[in-house]
């Protein structure tokens, strides 16, 4: 979650942004927040404007050490709220782990394929500006941020 506004209670009972953090200062505030007992609101009104990376490659990039800081974050001490690894992660640890592993993996690339799939085609079906063109480079950019999160999440988690 990007683009938040607080109401002053919550900063002055939680404190500021870690600036210092090399990223997820959102993260980890969000998650400071959340174990003070507030909650946070997201909102279909609100609108924000976001310049893309511009290959898929940058993007695989970015999540890749978006992963690795959550997980280093999840892992300090720095927050105390315990999160998933997050589906593909899961998944794919499950799969490694499996003696039949050809098969699990191919059954879980399948399910995630399909699920890709499911939520380009309903974007697409929501949103006006976009088309079937779309499609192709939405899942690409999808499987960028997937694997490139979990990939820096288990390189971060089996790293240390």
């Amino acid at each position: 979650m990007s683009y938040e506004a607080y109401k002053r209670e919550v900063i002055k009972t939680v404190g500021r942004m870690n600036l210092g953090l090399p990223r997820g200062q959102d993260y980890e505030y969000n998650k400071r927040v959340r174990e003070h007992g507030f909650e946070i609101y997201q909102s279909a009104e609100s609108t924000v404007r976001y310049k893309p990376r511009s290959t898929f490659y940058s993007l695989f990039k970015q999540e890749l050490g978006n992963g690795r800081r959550k997980a280093s974050i999840r892992q300090s001490g720095e927050s105390r709220t315990e999160y998933g690894v997050g589906m593909f992660a899961t998944l794919l640890a499950v799969g490694l782990l499996t003696p039949i592993l050809p098969g699990v993996l191919a059954l879980l690339s399948v399910a995630y394929a399909v699920g890709v799939t499911a939520t380009v085609n309903s974007v697409i079906e929501q949103q006006r500006e976009l088309s079937g063109r779309h499609a192709f480079g939405s899942v690409v950019a999808l499987l960028a941020i997937h694997i490139g999160y979990a990939t820096g999440y288990l390189v971060e988690l089996l790293g240390r």
